[in-house]
């Protein structure tokens, strides 16, 4: 999601890697990008907080995220299941909130544009580049 976001959205700068919500972003940026998924466990506190700040959080199939594996591991399971019920659940805490954004990872599979749409009809301040489907 983050690479779709960078690639057909205006943003005026992003991290090389994931880089957490919580660390300062350069003081010039007015758009920034960002992606750290153990945020998601902590981020309402200044979710809430902070007025700026907007989320889109990937759900997607547990079968599939608790059998992914990391390149740097590949013997062993990124995730288990009692962590991705964690994930949803700090999800469904903050699923109706305006600045905030759920989107199916199989959603985007099927249909990745009218997903991009249901992202910039939220977040109307978004200047789309191109289309997801691109």
């Amino acid at each position: 999601m983050m690479e779709l976001m960078w690639q057909s959205y205006a943003f005026s700068g992003r991290h090389d890697h994931e880089i957490s919500v919580f660390e300062p972003i350069p003081a010039n940026e007015t758009l920034y990008l960002t992606k750290k998924p153990p945020d998601t466990l902590r981020i309402r506190r200044v979710f809430q907080a902070d007025p700026n700040l907007h989320v889109i959080a990937m759900l997607r199939d547990p079968r599939a995220v608790i059998t992914s594996r990391h390149e740097n591991k590949p013997d062993v399971y990124f995730a288990g299941y009692l962590r991705w019920l964690e994930y949803v659940d700090a999800i469904e805490r903050l699923q109706d909130h305006p600045r905030f954004l759920v989107i199916r990872y199989e959603a985007l599979i099927v249909d990745p544009d009218a997903v991009q749409a249901r992202i910039g009809n939220q977040f109307t301040f978004l200047h789309q580049k191109r289309p997801f489907s691109a």
